[in-house]
């Protein structure tokens, strides 16, 4: 793929995740590639075992749970307005979401 992007959420309940993830697949459609996420009690396991090679909590805050999102396609210019989209509307419920979007590679050396 020539564009690859990604959306990273802090979420406050397990509810939010599944939100997240059926928003994802209504707005992203064919340029979705992957969702995953993971628990506080994961990020904590990666950061203990991880300790002193740099790799750092991904957001400031502590949240319950975590979703990252990738997209990917041949034209950015289309999935960055996907994914804007995508945010927009992920952001406007009222849910207590942190979100980092940006290129691929930003989070813990992705």
């Amino acid at each position: 793929p020539k564009a690859v992007n990604i959306a990273f959420f802090a979420c406050s309940s397990f509810e939010h995740v599944q939100r997240t993830f059926a928003l994802a697949r209504q707005k992203l459609g064919e340029v979705l590639s992957a969702v995953e996420f993971c628990d506080r009690m994961a990020i904590d396991f990666v950061l203990k075992r991880e300790a002193g090679t740099g790799v750092r909590d991904p957001l400031e805050e502590k949240f319950p749970f975590y979703v990252l999102v990738e997209t990917s396609g041949s034209d950015g210019e289309h999935d960055q307005e996907k994914l804007h989209r995508f945010l927009e509307a992920a952001m406007s419920g009222d849910d207590d979401a942190a979100v980092q979007d940006g290129e691929r590679g930003g989070h813990w050396g992705a």
